[in-house]
């Protein structure tokens, strides 16, 4: 079976966002057992949505994070709600994730 991939265009640019192999997510979770350095955060990149960034995006995308910057936040908006689409079991599990984080983190930072 061949893995979903949808076309939409944003501007003047056709976009395919691609559903991510479990593969590909889990070598993507072991980048995150390393602790980001502050001065390598991108900061737009990272904050510019609540739950999502463009790195993120440029993942489950055939576009790369430079490309993604000519767009306009509206337009990643939009783009960011296909990539949920085409990839609902990735984002269930961040959500869940972030969820089981919350429970256990955020009574330490209550204390």
């Amino acid at each position: 079976m061949d893995r979903v991939e949808k076309r939409v265009t944003i501007g003047d640019k056709e976009v395919t966002v691609i559903e991510m192999t479990v593969a590909e997510v889990r070598v993507w979770f072991k980048g995150f057992e390393g602790a980001a350095k502050v001065d390598d955060a991108d900061l737009l990149g990272n904050y510019l949505f609540e739950d999502f960034t463009l790195k993120d995006m440029a993942r489950m995308t055939d576009m790369d994070e430079s490309q993604l910057e000519l767009f306009t936040p509206s337009q990643l908006q939009h783009l960011r709600e296909v990539c949920e689409e085409v990839n609902p079991h990735f984002f269930a599990m961040r959500a869940r994730l972030l969820k089981t984080l919350d429970q256990v983190l955020g009574p330490l930072l209550k204390s």
